[in-house]
């Protein structure tokens, strides 16, 4: 009997225990849940409320306020740049284009998150303007024009959307099956203001390159250079992804609406746009693309490594790209055109017959 009552002690020692472990569990996911509802409203990833939170942050605020002090340094027309403007060496430029690339990442990120409040509210007034218009910008300027219109062709949609895109939208909006009404003009302007802003710090960030990417920027040029470094997320991120990774960042999907589509290089992003493919021929530009981004794979790593700061490493290989694009764009050789060989003569026995008695 002791060692049956024991036994019992034990077993209801352990049934303890694991009632603790269960309430301690329980109390850790109430945390967790706790911590993911402060994250969402400090980043406004929530609902009408909080979805303005990048855009009214401190942090947006500050970033915005020192690039217009090194826009306005940069400027130099007597203007006396504000105190908030540091010295421009290149560790503080550098720490700021960091910051511009990390922001950059999450106004994309917001803009998404917005873009897609403002494709649920609207889907009950025009449910079809989605698959019409995928580009979230777009999508927020026509949204903000049309309203709550009901007749397509007083809306003069001129500027916002091609010719053709206009014409499908409009016909569209004659048969659609959307009748509520929607409210999203103040989420239209906040992805409108959030693009403004990206825009101003991508500029900032390509009248720098030339410090932080200059081997980069000697094969793309500035422009292209910023926004590959923008849609990488950085410079050290931008280092580490392949070539074919390379290739498309920064590609969107288009609205064709039908188009063709012959003119565009598939499979590549904006590394499409820098000099060297607009200057190559169309049915050469998939060869070159796949050379030009396995060439900025490498300058970025020499950029990360800050191996050449002259740009020494990029010119290198923009020479050598050029080089092979312009034999690629060479004709092939002629051919030789050759005289046919003199037939041996035949030494035997011909065969006869009423041909060969004709012949004599």
């Amino acid at each position: 009997m002791a060692s049956l009552d024991a036994f019992l002690a034990d077993l209801d020692d352990l049934n303890e225990e694991e009632d603790e472990g269960e309430e301690e569990e329980i109390i850790e996911e109430e945390d967790d849940d706790d911590g993911d509802i402060d994250m969402l409203a400090e980043t406004g990833g929530g609902g009408a409320a909080g979805t303005s939170g990048l855009l009214a942050s401190s942090r947006m605020a500050s970033l915005m306020e020192k690039i217009e002090a090194y826009m306005v340094a940069d400027a130099g027309d007597g203007v006396v740049a504000p105190p908030a403007a540091p010295q421009d060496d290149a560790g503080a430029v550098y720490a700021l284009i960091v910051q511009c690339n990390e922001i950059a990442v999450d106004i994309d990120n917001e803009v998404e998150a917005l873009a897609k409040h403002i494709r649920d509210d609207y889907a009950k007034r025009f449910p079809e303007l989605e698959s019409l218009i995928p580009n979230p910008l777009d999508f927020a300027r026509v949204v903000l024009k049309i309203g709550n219109e009901a007749d397509l062709t007083q809306v003069d949609l001129t500027g916002i959307l091609p010719s053709a895109t206009i014409m499908v939208v409009t016909v569209t909006s004659s048969t659609t099956i959307g009748t509520e009404r929607a409210a999203v003009s103040e989420r239209c302007e906040q992805v409108l203001a959030l693009s403004d802003n990206k825009q101003r710090i991508l500029a900032f960030v390509e009248s720098k390159m030339a410090i932080v990417a200059p081997n980069v920027v000697a094969i793309v040029g500035a422009a292209t250079a910023a926004k590959l470094v923008g849609a990488a997320g950085g410079m050290s991120k931008l280092a580490e992804l392949p070539s074919t990774v390379v290739q498309i960042l920064g590609s969107k999907k288009r609205a064709l609406a039908g188009m063709s589509t012959s003119t565009q290089v598939t499979h590549s992003g904006c590394i499409s746009q820098c000099d060297i493919i607009l200057n190559t021929p169309p049915g050469l530009r998939p060869k070159v693309v796949r050379m030009v981004a396995g060439k900025v794979t490498l300058a970025a790593r020499a950029d990360a490594y800050q191996n050449s700061g002259d740009g020494s490493v990029g010119q290198k290989f923009r020479d050598e790209i050029e080089m092979r694009s312009a034999k690629l764009s060479e004709p092939p050789p002629p051919k030789d055109v050759r005289p046919l060989a003199v037939p041996p003569e035949s030494s035997g026995k011909r065969r006869g017959g009423g041909r060969l008695r004709k012949m004599k």
